[in-house]
């Protein structure tokens, strides 16, 4: 009968030993590199990215309301988009505002 080849145990473990050293310092250089590079951004970078993030965040958007017109079931307009501007003014208020000119005037004269 064959006999099984049996595998040197030494050489199997220091071969296991061996790339677990090296799997582990390639880990520890990827997590190095990591923190070395989010030290940088959040200790140099800052003021780039912050101002990026607000302009990012601010944007100032002129839009006219959309307001649409108003037909009847014939297609006539019943109601229209146009500016009203509307100007009150309080009896009580003219008086004062009156009287203020008045005042100024004889100082002016």
């Amino acid at each position: 009968m064959n006999k099984p080849i049996t595998p040197n145990t030494e050489q199997v473990n220091s071969t296991f030993t061996n790339r677990i050293i090296i799997f582990g310092i390639i880990i520890l250089i990827g997590l190095g590199g990591l923190i070395t590079r989010y030290g940088y951004l959040q200790v140099y970078a800052h003021d780039q990215y912050t101002t990026q993030a607000d302009n990012n965040r601010i944007k100032l958007i002129s839009a006219p309301p959309s307001r649409g017109y108003i037909y009847d079931r014939n297609g006539v307009i019943l109601a229209d988009n146009q500016p009203v501007f509307t100007a009150m003014l309080s009896l009580m208020r003219s008086k004062i505002l009156s009287a203020r000119c008045i005042y100024s005037r004889r100082f002016l004269i």
